[in-house]
């Protein structure tokens, strides 16, 4: 491959972005059955696979004693594990493209309890995004722009836009497509899900193998050890419920539904391997030297921001739902409690004085939006902490 001039913390960043784009829309391409989509997804897998070789290979050829070598290994393994993330979007991404059926319980859980991924069809122009939403994929005319830099939206995009439901419902009714949004209101707001055994397992696995991605990252950025430690111990139950899908769902199949009871074993064996890389991520906390700025800072400076908020007095004995985080775009990851760590977090969780918030939200183009966010939490009675 022929040299780019990219620097190594460019690459990591580029590799933090795409890895976690390419989850999202391969989760869309699910749901929606969109092919095009799917394909899009694997061109990222591809790309970040060239990334990854040329961060290994410029790291490589950056080692000059033996004292380089613990940055050598720690850049390494980010670039690989971050790879893992799209090996396992291109494994649901290949699922559309060769034509499975997907189950409808993995239809159902994709888009509740968290972030939304929708498609929206564009019947105005904006000349600014009106909320704290991430643009995953824009297909203007016949040409598709991945994760674009893009503050304008022309009529006529189609665009896959990723946030809460409330960002992405204002940014559709400003768009014209207003009626997107509504198709799936019941589960996303009521987190309604099939009363199946399977089906609640199915959404626990995902449910936990995102937020330890999310505390992954959040472990690096902050040098956290208890974090990473949180993660670890999240992946051993994500590879618990994965041994147990498997049975339950072979177990229950029959020659009618044999090739949908595919589509849920790949999804959980991809929802197993994102956990993995999550804790392989984490475990670089455990040996934090003197290369965790730059892995930190090339993490640090993604669409994801992430806080850590210690609640104050004023917010004692306050139910996290009624807050209004969700409002700001801000999604609770975990919270720290006397030592220990909550996760995953419901809306009635009271809050007490001295609790530690791990949240993130998406990083809003303007700047002083950003700082908008910060001054609300700290008068709502958070203290934002900067380790």
């Amino acid at each position: 491959m022929a040299s780019t001039g990219r620097t190594v913390k460019e690459l990591l960043k580029l590799i933090r972005h795409y890895s976690s784009v390419a989850i999202d829309m391969a989760l869309y391409a699910l749901y929606s059955g969109d092919k095009s989509i799917a394909l899009e997804t694997l061109k990222i897998e591809r790309k970040v696979d060239d990334y990854v070789r040329e961060l290994i290979s410029r790291v490589s050829l950056a080692i000059r004693d033996p004292d380089d070598a613990g940055l050598a290994v720690g850049i390494a393994e980010v670039g690989r594990a971050l790879d893992k993330v799209t090996d396992a979007a291109g494994d649901l991404a290949g699922l559309v493209l060769r034509g499975y059926p997907v189950h409808d319980y993995i239809r159902h859980i994709i888009n509740c309890c968290g972030d939304l991924v929708l498609l929206l069809h564009s019947k105005k122009s904006l000349r600014d995004l009106p909320s704290i939403v991430d643009l995953l994929l824009v297909k203007r005319g016949e040409t598709y722009l991945v994760a674009p830099e893009l503050t304008k939206i022309e009529k006529g995009d189609l665009v896959v836009v990723r946030g809460t439901f409330d960002e992405i419902q204002e940014l559709a009714r400003a768009v014209g497509d207003a009626d997107a949004v509504e198709s799936i209101r019941a589960s996303t707001v009521t987190n309604n899900i099939p009363g199946e055994e399977l089906a609640s397992r199915l959404l626990r696995i995902k449910t936990l193998a995102r937020l330890a991605l999310d505390l992954a990252f959040h472990s690096i950025i902050y040098g956290d050890q208890s974090v990473a430690s949180l993660v670890g111990e999240m992946e051993d139950t994500v590879d618990s419920l994965y041994h147990e899908i498997l049975e339950y769902s072979y177990y229950e199949s029959n020659p009618s539904i044999a090739r949908e009871m595919v589509s849920i074993a790949i999804f959980d064996t991809a929802m197993e391997t994102i956990a993995d890389a999550a804790m392989q991520l984490s475990n670089i906390v455990k040996r934090i030297d003197e290369y965790s700025i730059l892995i930190s800072e090339a993490l640090e400076e993604a669409e994801e921001v992430y806080l850590k908020l210690r609640v104050t007095g004023k917010l004692d004995g306050k139910r996290l739902g009624d807050l209004g985080l969700a409002d700001l775009g801000l999604s609770v990851i975990a919270i720290g409690k006397n030592g220990g760590w909550i996760v995953p977090v419901t809306p009635d969780r009271v809050l007490e004085e001295g609790d530690i918030v791990l949240a993130k939200y998406y990083r809003p183009e303007n700047e002083d939006k950003e700082e908008r966010i910060e001054d609300i939490l700290e008068q709502m009675g958070f203290e934002i902490e900067e380790d």
